[in-house]
């Protein structure tokens, strides 16, 4: 048993105990984000009540804010469920959308909507979301919503309701996504919070290259994890392969080209999902045998979801074109997802090979479960770089 008398709430705490980890992250004199490989931790107040912190989520506890924790115990994850754990694949939709005004010019990406700047315009992308998110959450299937910071300004601009009416639906989990032109990724999470949003301290993607200038905002910035993680090149033209599991990668200062990042590293605090392709013909192959956790995602960005050929109220640019084949209103985006889903992912959720999981949650999975998997600190992975 760890002991701590005082108010331990004030300051973020990394604390390794029989090789069991424990991470409280503070924000103004609460805890929000604790995530552990330990199934639970128990609290004992000296002052006011005592309770279980569910460590495989969030977690807002505004009661223990004040109080003094008189003892914290701790329970390892027992391994007996292991081969069920890491013989599925971890599933979800993912939503990205790009910010419009690179380098904080209005429009001055054209190909993206004016999110922040022209309310029809956010209306109907922000009720695209919407319906797409209730769609999925029909079926049982979980959405990654990652905006960028026109996107937040938008709905606190013309909807304040967007990001809680969002999470309510229960099968949404909001991280940032930054372009970084002007608006940083720590500013970008801030943002979330200030629109209502409840957003994991996740990075939804991000460059080789930014990644291996962040040494020192990881330093500033604790308890980030990555969707995915650092593969991606500027454009995504030539990005790299992720390995097919989660794992810890190098730090940002062991990192000097993109094969740096193939390697297993127990001490660094950085996990990422890694993931495997969507299309379920190549899961056979790309999911490795052994004690690995692998996830999978379908990806689209909201511009796709375009609005009714006749629908004056948009700007002719984000309105489907007849008789384009390509272009897709939002209905039959949704529509085509759907069947997707019924034909396809649903079947294997049903044979116990899926399971829908939200990125966030597939990194609480790894650290409750990582005493257990197969991973060896140093082990090489370039073998998965493509």
């Amino acid at each position: 048993m760890w002991k701590k008398t005082g108010v331990i709430i004030w300051m973020g705490i990394l604390a390794a105990f029989a090789g069991k980890e424990m991470v409280i992250h503070n924000k103004t004199a609460n805890i929000v984000h604790a995530v552990s490989t330990v199934d639970s931790i128990t609290f004992k107040h000296t002052e006011g009540p005592s309770g279980q912190l569910n460590l495989h989520r969030d977690a807002l506890v505004d009661s223990v804010a004040h109080a003094k924790i008189d003892s914290i115990t701790f329970q390892e994850t027992d391994c007996s469920n292991i081969e069920d754990v890491t013989s599925k694949v971890y599933f979800t939709f993912v939503i990205h959308n790009e910010e419009d005004d690179a380098n904080g010019v209005p429009g001055s990406i054209p190909t993206i909507p004016d999110y922040n700047g022209n309310k029809a315009v956010f209306d109907h992308f922000a009720g695209a979301m919407m319906d797409y998110a209730k769609m999925l959450q029909k079926y049982g299937a979980t959405l990654s919503f990652q905006p960028d910071w026109t996107f937040i300004e938008g709905a606190m601009n013309f909807r304040p309701s967007f990001f809680p009416d969002l999470e309510a639906l229960g099968n949404v989990e909001v991280i940032p996504h930054a372009h970084e032109t002007i608006v940083p990724l720590d500013s970008i999470y801030k943002m979330e919070i200030e629109a209502g949003a409840h957003p994991r301290k996740q990075i939804g993607g991000m460059t080789v290259g930014k990644y291996m200038q962040s040494e020192d905002w990881f330093n500033k910035n604790p308890g980030w994890s990555h969707w995915t993680g650092p593969f991606q090149s500027p454009g995504h033209v030539g990005d790299a392969s992720p390995p097919p599991f989660a794992f810890r990668i190098p730090l940002p200062a062991d990192v000097s080209e993109t094969i740096d990042l193939y390697k297993h590293v127990a001490s660094s605090p950085v996990v990422v999902t890694g993931s495997i392709p969507s299309a379920v013909n190549s899961w056979s192959s790309a999911k490795p045998t052994g004690a690995y956790i692998s996830s999978s995602y379908w990806f689209e960005a909201t511009r796709f979801f375009m609005a009714e050929s006749d629908d004056q109220s948009v700007p002719a640019q984000w309105r489907k074109v007849p008789g384009n084949v390509r272009m897709m209103t939002s209905a039959e985006k949704i529509a085509k997802i759907e069947t997707a889903l019924k034909d396809t992912y649903l079947p294997l959720q049903s044979e116990g090979k899926l399971e829908f999981m939200n990125p966030g949650e597939v990194v609480d999975m790894y650290k409750r479960y990582e005493h257990c998997l197969d991973l060896v600190d140093g082990q090489d992975l370039s073998g998965y770089a493509k």
